[in-house]
């Protein structure tokens, strides 16, 4: 157990100090005694709050340290050690543990953390840093979102890569009535189906493209002097749409994390 060398004074039960009330109404209490005589009862409950304040100081640092508070006259360490004591506290009071990335507003960043751009960090000056990563290293968070671990499939910290999910476009395209072509009386004959296009419709994924098709002549040996043209098909493709990447709406933030 961590030493502490400040005392309280006169914390006895029935210790002789004055009563509060007494201390309270005392003309000296905000002049010092100046003259005369000092009771011993005033002297001690003066000594007694002092050193009380002092005897709790000492042991918060040694409790929240686990280091000896020694009264040897060196004010600087024991303000070091005071200052140590209250970051401890305050670091272990944090609602969010160490290695939680936190999106930081600002490019100015608050002492005692650093941006999680991927770098190396000392896993024994920042041991618990070292539990969220063991392997010393920080992930690159820059231009990154967090996602939910899935059931199966990943491993904790992988980077995946952006990706569109597998889908198909319907395409709808409207009928074309390419009519009828007459004969000649001898039942022989050669007809020209010149280039056409045909409308379509725009659905809601994403645009199309229809390319015309050339059918060319089409030599017919027919008895009768009407033929139907039939059925055809057209060719088409998607044209290209979108950004340079995958993203949702979002604003930029720093992701920061906590040195400890």
């Amino acid at each position: 157990m961590a030493q502490n060398d400040f005392k309280a004074f006169a914390v006895a039960s029935g210790a002789n100090v004055s009563t509060q009330a007494e201390w309270e109404s005392l003309m000296a209490l905000s002049s010092g005694f100046t003259a005369g005589v000092a009771r011993s009862a005033q002297i001690n409950k003066a000594l007694r709050q002092g050193t009380t304040m002092a005897s709790v100081l000492g042991q918060f640092i040694a409790d929240t340290l686990g280091s000896d508070v020694l009264d040897d006259g060196n004010t600087s360490s024991l303000l070091t050690q005071l200052k140590g004591a209250f970051n401890t506290l305050l670091a272990s009071s944090a609602t969010m543990p160490v290695g939680s990335p936190i999106a930081w507003p600002s490019a100015s960043i608050p002492a005692g953390y650093v941006i999680m751009q991927g770098q190396a960090f000392s896993t024994a000056t920042y041991p618990k840093l070292a539990a969220a990563y063991p392997s010393g290293t920080l992930p690159d968070m820059r231009g990154q979102t967090i996602k939910g671990m899935p059931a199966s499939g990943r491993a904790l910290l992988s980077l995946e890569g952006d990706a569109l999910k597998a889908h198909n476009h319907p395409v709808e395209i409207d009928a074309t009535d390419l009519g009828t072509k007459q004969t000649t009386i001898n039942g022989a004959t050669t007809f020209n189906v010149y280039k056409f296009g045909a409308d379509f419709r725009e659905d809601t994924v994403g645009r199309f493209s229809l390319d015309d098709v050339a059918m060319g002549n089409i030599p017919v040996q027919i008895s009768t002097p009407i033929v139907a043209l039939g059925t055809h098909g057209h060719t088409g493709r998607t044209l290209s749409f979108g950004g340079a990447e995958n993203t949702v709406k979002n604003i930029a933030f720093n992701y920061i994390v906590r040195l400890a």
